[in-house]
């Protein structure tokens, strides 16, 4: 940890510079993760209809600065008489003041997009129709008096609109909306509810809202469901009264209203550039880049062109950072093969301060496969051995001295195995490979081969047969090669038995020698195979039978299996001893 530690507070003002986030602040982060959720997204081409209804209340002039204070109390009287005598205090409650109104929004259309393609806002003109109705009925002036009569006025208005929407998420938009209209109203009706005197005029509204958007992926278009606030103006200032029976010239209506609205949309759907840069902001550098590649190769509009090509330029810079965090956390938890996967990828594209850093991970790595290997080398395989030490060799040359000396242990097991099974030459050959790769062992080797004079000398006065003669005095020859001081007394027995040998075989020449001992090893390492007793460790077995054609545990057993022709051998070992051959 302290190295670690001191090598990133080395290369920290190099790292600083090039390891970055696309959010440099918390606030910042806070505002890309909730408001540029759709910065690449497609417009709303269309808003096919939008089915409003709701509730309003009306006064006169100054009406909407008391509502913003919470007033809602009547300060100047809407309705407009023709004389002053008459009491107009008939709606100076607020109840009696509250309608309700459905409006129907027709065939929204981003018209704007056609000539100019962005998607910062979405601009869409359309029509509509709205009917209003109070919900109150007060008696009202009416000549002559008439108390059949009842001030309760129908609004039915017409309207063009032009809405603006900000789209920040794939869930939700708000917007603003700015209708204008005509307006035909009557304005009484009797107790058998027919309408009575009519009127017309002027409508305009405007309204904001927040409107929720439910995706449905089985359809080319997404619902809408949202709230709106509205302030508008109904002015009446034509009055039909050919009889003159009512004292109102008109009518100045200045309202507030909430409503529900349900709608459809097309378009507003995010793009892969939108998945991209969510996935830039969660630092997934490797996936946002492929998205931002996908969205750009089909995109064709300058608008935002730049700016995804930008973000796909700093996502190539911080790919190795992300391939290294990936390799560091698979360190941690001793996954070496998938840190490595991560340590090649992001070497492959990093810069030098940070191939330093993954250099001294990889040392870590390759160290630490050393160190099991040699501790665990009499519980694995020679052939597994070996693999992990030629892999620590890949991963850093810095272990190379190690690893020859943790081989160089192998091969004196491998020579101890073949020296028990009577196999002296090859014995000899690890031996000396063993101190061609550790020079320090050459007091152990030299006892090894002490203990092979001895065996060599042992078999010499065991043999018998005439063409095993031939064999001995090849030993003999390789006790003078371990051994310098048996020189002078091994010179004459091989003087012996090679007078004996030329009064068998004169013509024999040494290529037929050579050629006899090869049979003679090729029969030895046949007859080894019926060396194989219980009891031996897995390396003698090995040793004898070369490696295995797999191997599996099957309770406290290991099995090692052997493929030969169509025969299948098994051989049970228990705690590395071989226990049962089946």
């Amino acid at each position: 940890m302290l190295k670690h530690f001191l090598i990133f507070l080395t290369l920290f003002c190099f790292l600083r510079s090039e390891r970055q986030e696309w959010s440099s602040t918390p606030i910042d982060n806070f505002f890309n993760s909730n408001f540029n959720q759709m910065i690449f997204r497609d417009p709303i081409y269309l808003i096919p209809y939008e089915l409003k209804i709701g509730l309003f209340n009306y006064g006169g002039n100054g009406y909407f600065a008391n509502v913003l204070k919470g007033n809602f109390e009547l300060v100047d009287n809407p309705i407009l008489l023709d004389n002053q005598d008459i009491n107009n205090n008939f709606i100076s409650s607020v109840s009696s003041r509250n309608g309700f109104f459905i409006e129907l929004d027709i065939f929204k259309y981003n018209f704007l997009e056609k000539f100019f393609h962005q998607n910062l806002y979405d601009f869409h003109i359309g029509t509509g129709l709205r009917y209003s109705s109070m919900l109150s009925n007060p008696i009202a002036p009416i000549y002559p008096n008439n108390s059949s009569y009842r001030f309760k006025p129908s609004i039915y208005e017409t309207f063009a609109n032009l809405s603006l929407s900000m789209q920040y998420s794939p869930k939700f938009l708000i917007f603003g909306q700015y209708s204008f209209g005509l307006s035909y109203a009557s304005l009484y009706q009797s107790l058998s509810q027919e309408n009575y005197i009519n009127a017309s005029g002027l409508n305009e509204n405007f309204s904001f809202g927040y409107k929720y958007i439910l995706k449905k992926d089985a359809l080319p278009y997404d619902y809408l469901v949202g709230l709106e606030i509205r302030f508008g103006r109904t002015y009446l200032n034509k009055i039909y009264d050919k009889k003159n029976e009512t004292p109102i010239n008109g009518m100045n209506m200045h309202n507030f209203g909430i409503f529900l609205t349900f709608g459809t949309m097309f378009g507003g759907n995010s793009s892969k550039a939108d998945k991209a840069y969510s996935l830039m902001l969660k630092k997934d550098y490797i996936s946002a880049s492929n998205k931002f590649k996908q969205f750009l190769n089909v995109y064709n509009f300058e608008f935002r062109h730049d700016e995804a090509k930008e973000m796909l330029n700093f996502c190539y810079t911080q790919i190795p950072y992300q391939y290294f965090d990936r390799g560091v956390k698979a360190f941690n938890i001793n996954n070496y093969n998938e840190a490595l996967r991560n340590f090649d990828k992001s070497e492959q594209i990093a810069r030098p301060e940070l191939i330093l850093e993954i250099e001294s991970y990889k040392r870590d790595i390759a160290k630490d496969i050393i160190d099991n290997t040699n501790q665990n080398i009499k519980n694995i395989s020679f052939n597994s051995a070996l693999n992990n030490l030629n892999k620590a060799r890949k991963i850093s040359a810095s272990f190379w001295a190690e690893t020859d000396k943790v081989e160089a242990k192998i091969l004196i097991q491998k020579g101890n195995i073949l020296k028990g099974l009577d196999d002296y030459i090859n014995a000899i050959n690890y031996y000396q490979e063993a101190l061609d790769l550790d020079p320090t062992l050459f007091k152990k080797i030299n006892t090894k081969y002490t203990e092979l004079v001895i065996a060599i000398i042992n078999d010499v006065n065991d043999t018998k047969n005439v063409d095993d003669l031939k064999l001995v005095n090849e030993y003999l020859k390789i006790i003078i090669g371990l051994k310098p001081k048996y020189k002078e007394l091994f010179n004459t027995y091989i003087f012996q038995i090679e007078e004996k040998i030329s009064l068998y075989d004169k013509t024999m020449t040494q290529i037929n020698l050579k050629e006899y001992i090869r049979k003679r090893r090729s029969q030895s390492i046949v007859s080894m195979d019926k060396k194989v007793s219980l009891g031996m460790s897995i390396h003698e077995l090995e040793m004898i039978l070369g490696p295995p054609t797999s191997i599996s545990k099957e309770n406290n057993f290991e099995l090692w299996f052997y493929q030969n022709n169509n025969l299948k051998n098994t051989y049970f070992f228990k705690d590395f001893l071989l226990i049962k051959i089946d």
